[in-house]
């Protein structure tokens, strides 16, 4: 049985509470107080002291910190788990921290034990699937999270693999495709190399795009001069300078007569016609009635919409939410948006219901449940329900 609208906002609320309860248990904030930097959880709490010169959010339980002798991390209590002495460190992604020291790369696990060997020019972050791509010998490669080499460098153009089948990689300007082992699976011979989506890849020759499968196959003749990568089984396409959108067999399911067409996301794409913005559903049909000046992606089930010099919300249903009535507004995050009257901002929630007044200068998106806002010539954050914390005077 399909969801009410009102048990369905009853479940939106439900969720953001226990995610807000999560927040405030376990997510620390990095936060700035007079100019040094330490961290807080989502209540605006002090849980490690302001000392460090930077602070970066959580990832995988460490916090990367800096001081005057270098970069090291630090664990949810404050204890230091990598000593502050490296020249640079990547967040950790796939169990592995890739650090800078002497003006070499390799990587180290999260107790601090060295696992890639200081060899490399550059070591970028492993991607979700293990696979990171390094720089030597002026010529990229890829390895993997014991250090093992598992495509040998040998171009000088290269994509991360970000956890899909394929990637891009060239020589010479030339570009092809590759898979997790080095297999080549589309030789090198395109211009253009767009992002491996849902079974299908664009590529683009002589001026012209098309779309192979995971083996290199071509799927979507080379006719279009511009293409996305695809979304919910559709991809946006355009020919001429109008746009549509076609599915995975190359079929044209929206006919190309719009001047722009973004991605299909929560079951709904933004299209632009010489009227303005509206959207469709994954039935192509226009869910707004009223043409929009301007229109943002959805973020938490909101879209920004401008209408008459004013901002608002749609839902993804493309009913109005919150009626236009802003100078300026931000995407949602963690259930909160700024919104801008005038020269000032405020926090509004997914309903529109006020949860700070319009009174600050400046609110920064939410890291870990706090906001970093300014309100007069002070400086601090506010918590998810509206509390401004830890004020300071430091920009």
């Amino acid at each position: 049985m399909k969801p009410q609208p009102k048990e369905q906002y009853l479940i939106l609320v439900f969720l953001l509470l226990c995610t807000h309860g999560l927040w405030a248990q376990q997510a620390l904030c990095p936060v700035q107080i007079d100019g040094a930097w330490g961290y807080a959880d989502a209540t605006g709490q002090l849980k490690i002291a302001a000392v460090y010169e930077a602070a970066q959010p959580f990832e995988a339980g460490l916090g990367l910190v800096s001081s005057s002798t270098g970069m090291g991390a630090v664990n949810a209590q404050g204890d230091t788990v990598l000593p502050l002495q490296y020249e640079r460190l990547y967040a950790p992604t796939c169990g592995r921290i890739v650090v800078r020291m002497g003006g070499k790369y390799g990587a180290l696990d999260l107790n601090g034990q060295l696992v890639v060997p200081m060899d490399y020019a550059v070591l970028l972050p492993f991607d979700v699937a293990g696979l990171a791509p390094f720089y030597k010998n002026e010529q990229w490669g890829y390895l993997d999270t014991s250090g093992q080499v598992v495509i040998p460098a040998q171009y000088n153009l290269f994509r991360g693999f970000e956890g899909q089948p394929l990637t891009m990689v060239g020589r010479s300007g030339m570009l092809g495709l590759i898979d997790r082992k080095g297999k080549t699976v589309m030789p090198l011979f395109c211009d253009g190399v767009g992002l491996y989506r849902e079974g299908r890849v664009g590529v683009q020759r002589g001026g012209v795009w098309g779309y192979l499968d995971a083996s290199g196959r071509m799927k979507v003749s080379m006719i279009y001069h511009e293409a996305r990568p695809f979304s919910e089984g559709r991809a946006a396409v355009c020919y001429r300078r109008l746009w549509g959108y076609i599915d995975s067999t190359g079929q044209v399911v929206v006919p190309l007569t719009y001047k722009a067409a973004l991605d299909f996301q929560a079951g709904i794409a933004p299209v632009q016609s010489d009227s303005g913005w509206q959207l469709l559903d994954t039935t192509y049909t226009r869910r707004t009635t009223q043409w929009y000046t301007a229109m943002e992606p959805a973020s938490e089930g909101r879209l920004a919409v401008q209408w008459n010099g004013q901002w608002g919300y749609l839902d993804v249903q493309g009913q109005v939410v919150i009626a236009p009535q802003y100078d300026a507004v931000q995407s949602f995050q963690q259930g909160r948006a700024a919104v801008q009257q005038g020269d000032l901002w405020g926090l509004i929630d997914p309903t529109g219901q006020a949860i700070t007044p319009v009174a600050y200068t400046k609110i920064e998106p939410f890291v870990a449940g706090l906001a970093r806002a300014k309100r007069g010539e002070q400086w601090g954050y506010l918590t998810r329900a509206g509390a401004f914390v830890l004020p300071s005077k430091t920009e």
